[in-house]
């Protein structure tokens, strides 16, 4: 901490990237450059206590020289967030005079239950490209296979209860790495597929060995750039490819 003290009169130009909720950036490491305080979590000087037996709690952002924040000056921009990811996917499809729709929440919750979510919202849109945001969760059991929430999320997505096939879609980490996953995330593409083997990997918590076979796993190299995840569904894929 106390990298303001160190620009001491300086002028600081700060460019966030944040993989934090929206509006919560100062929550990441940046936040050392901000006068403070900061919010915490009321149970934060208990468990410091614990961990640092001995040693004083400070808020984060209580500096001992007052005069820090007066002497605050430069300009912080977020330069990227998941918001600004999606809105760019966004910008890039109305482009190509598509009809495209951004989900205003942001996915968050076990993510089985996402996909299924994101089933229901594609059936009901009449949109061509419909976009998402976040970052659900998985609770893993003792003895897991290898995966990752996009891979998950995937699997749920493509085994949900659809009246036709589901339009294909893809599910990815931005940093590149979903989870134990050997890939990024997976892409479900439309036709048939071996709905057991799909169940099995949801209940085993192994969609990477399902989608490494079937030739659907999504693998990029590791990107150094974390903005959450984003799911990217291509509902009408013929006016796309038109």
């Amino acid at each position: 901490g106390g990298a303001l003290h160190l620009a001491g009169d300086r002028t600081v130009h700060l460019v966030v990237q944040s993989d934090m909720p929206p509006g919560t950036e100062r929550w990441i490491s940046s936040g050392l450059f901000d006068p403070g305080p900061f919010a915490v979590d009321p149970a934060a000087p208990e468990i410091f206590a614990g961990l640092f037996p001995g040693r004083p709690w400070r808020t984060p952002g209580q500096f001992d020289d007052v005069n820090l924040a007066e002497r605050w000056s430069g300009l912080r921009v977020l330069a990227g967030d998941n918001h600004t990811a999606l809105q760019a996917a966004a910008t890039v499809c109305r482009r190509e005079e598509l009809t495209v729709e951004v989900n205003p929440e942001s996915l968050n919750g076990p993510a089985e239950l996402v996909g299924r979510q994101l089933a229901r919202a594609v059936a009901d849109s009449d949109a061509d490209v419909l976009l998402f945001g976040g970052e659900p969760t998985v609770t893993l059991p003792a003895q897991p296979g290898r995966g990752g929430r996009m891979g998950r999320l995937a699997l749920a997505y493509g085994t949900a209860d659809w009246a036709s096939p589901p339009p294909p879609m893809l599910a990815a980490a931005t940093d590149g790495v979903d989870g134990s996953s050997s890939g990024a995330g997976a892409f479900w593409l439309p036709g048939p597929f071996d709905r057991a083997a799909a169940q099995a990997a949801l209940d085993e918590f192994d969609s990477d060995t399902f989608f490494r076979r079937t030739g659907r796993l999504f693998q990029v190299p590791p990107t150094g750039i974390n903005v959450r995840d984003l799911v990217i569904v291509l509902r009408n894929p013929a006016a796309i490819q038109g």
